[in-house]
């Protein structure tokens, strides 16, 4: 189950950061869907790594 989370988050070990995340044009998407002002200001919060945290 561990291998099959990890496999499915990164896209088969291809990418270690959400996709929406690292586009230029959905970095607007990103924020508005991970950032609601409740961290440190000027941090993104959004997946990153091999266990990422989906909503």
């Amino acid at each position: 189950m561990f291998l099959a989370h990890v496999v499915h988050e990164t896209g088969g070990y291809q990418f270690k950061e959400e996709l929406a995340c690292l586009k230029g044009t959905q970095r607007k998407y990103c924020r508005d869907l991970y950032d609601h002002n409740d961290g440190i200001p000027g941090k993104s919060y959004h997946g990153r790594g091999y266990l990422q945290l989906s909503q």
